[in-house]
């Protein structure tokens, strides 16, 4: 498509939405849209809390809001200190806890391209979550942008090793409801497998990187693709007439 990840969030939500298409297809969404994408998520956070004894930090990518604090707060049973909303320079969480302005925007491309979302799709479950109150979401979430190079050069320890786990001291995020200087075990949620996104890797790192065997049958099958516009019409007739 010609335009953004964003441009497909919203083509996806119109389609779900509207009469015609519907008439003519069932449609849902694989990703972050359906709630049926999040609730296996949220057996995550259980998981990581169990395994380290602790109320731990969880730092999570937050492209689309995945955080899931519906399913891993102290008061749904497993003890979360904070969630720390891990984010390259399409910040719109953190300037939205730290200002109270949510502000859309478009993204600018990086090459962690996953996180590359200036509309979050989620924003109107968490302020659901949180009784619309930036106080108490502030209180569990903090987070900053982070910058990034063009590419990747570091993190050359992880690369291939599974089972490496990461654990740190770190301090919590403040803000408003948070406790300046608290700190706790860290546990870092990560994204995609490198193998990915090789293409932003130096060649020393991308030559590191193993391509696991179903991606790599994927990889070898001849590429089919539709050129689609941006514009909602479009991508309708797309889907009603398209067999």
């Amino acid at each position: 498509m010609q335009g953004t990840f964003d441009d497909c969030q919203r083509l996806v939500k119109q389609a779900l939405t509207d009469g015609e298409v519907k008439k003519h297809r069932r449609l849902s969404s694989a990703n972050s849209i359906n709630i049926a994408r999040l609730m296996p998520q949220m057996f995550y956070y259980f998981h990581a809390g169990l395994q380290v004894g602790v109320s731990p930090v969880f730092s999570v990518p937050a492209a689309t809001w995945e955080i899931s604090p519906q399913g891993a707060r102290s008061r749904d049973g497993t003890p979360v200190r904070k969630f720390i909303a891990a984010c390259n320079v399409n910040d719109v969480l953190p300037e939205y806890l730290r200002h109270g302005s949510f502000r859309p925007r478009p993204s600018v491309q990086t090459i962690a391209n996953a996180m590359d979302v200036g509309n979050p799709s989620n924003f109107a479950r968490l302020m659901a979550i949180y009784g619309r109150s930036r106080e108490k979401m502030a209180a569990e979430i903090g987070g900053s942008p982070a910058p990034m190079a063009r590419r990747a050069k570091r993190f050359v320890p992880c690369i291939g090793n599974s089972g490496m786990s990461l654990t740190r001291t770190v301090p919590l995020p403040t803000g408003p409801g948070s406790t300046t200087g608290d700190a706790g075990q860290g546990i870092v949620i990560a994204t995609a497998h490198p193998a990915k996104f090789a293409e932003v890797y130096d060649d020393g790192m991308a030559a590191g990187i193993t391509i696991p065997p179903r991606l790599q049958a994927c990889l070898e099958r001849q590429k089919q693709s539709v050129r689609i516009s941006s514009q909602f019409d479009d991508f309708k007739s797309f889907l009603i007439h398209h067999t």
